[in-house]
């Protein structure tokens, strides 16, 4: 049996991708208030500290409570059941395990980490712990991974289907097509060295 095995069949991760950050930005939060509207504990986690920023700033002006968690947040961290959960990826494996088990979660992932190995990572042990949990990429197509493999056409396809500002879009397509372009950074990457944004990463592991 493998390390993050469970009796429960997990729930494969998304991707929800809108066209601009901004338009990701209030998807995101549209979605953590859905959840708690539902009566769910919604967790949003970031991979870069110039995303958490920017998300705990967007959260912030738009007068939305949230509270930061961080590894050493205990099992009591999650007091107000009106709040947001915005946490970095190096503290989720502590406080992830500091939320009972009982507690229906959605996960937030704010973009994807260039190599599968650390996304796997922090999937794998999501999926361990809440096997029902639901857990959503959710991207814009600025963001630096979508320029390092190129998204006109998906550009293209979302002006087709004539998708507002402030809509994603959700396809297996896409979920192929980001795991591809993902192998192939991982592939590339044999000495990472870690940055604090998502555009740096890019400049210093994968350059064109």
């Amino acid at each position: 049996m493998g390390l993050f095995s469970s009796k429960k069949s997990a729930i494969e991760p998304g991707n929800k991708v809108w066209k601009t950050r901004q338009a990701c930005l209030k998807g995101i939060v549209r979605e953590a208030l859905l959840a708690l509207k539902d009566g769910k504990l919604p967790v949003l986690i970031t991979f870069f500290n110039e995303s958490h920023r920017n998300l705990s700033a967007f959260i912030e002006s738009s007068g939305v409570p949230y509270q930061n968690v961080d590894a050493f947040s205990g099992k009591d961290f999650w007091q107000n059941k009106n709040t947001l959960v915005v946490a970095d990826v190096s503290a989720s494996s502590t406080f992830i395990n500091n939320i009972s088990v009982e507690t229906k979660v959605v996960f937030l992932l704010l973009g994807r980490y260039p190599l599968l190995s650390t996304e796997n990572t922090l999937v794998g042990m999501i999926s361990a712990r809440f096997p029902q949990a639901l857990i959503s990429f959710c991207l814009s197509m600025e963001d630096a991974l979508f320029e390092s493999f190129g998204s006109t056409s998906l550009k293209a396809m979302m002006e087709t289907l004539g998708m507002g500002d402030d809509e994603c879009i959700e396809h297996t397509m896409i979920n192929r097509a980001l795991r591809n372009a993902l192998e192939k950074i991982s592939q590339r990457v044999t000495a990472e060295m870690k940055t604090t944004s998502e555009r740096d990463w890019f400049t210093r592991n994968a350059p064109d």
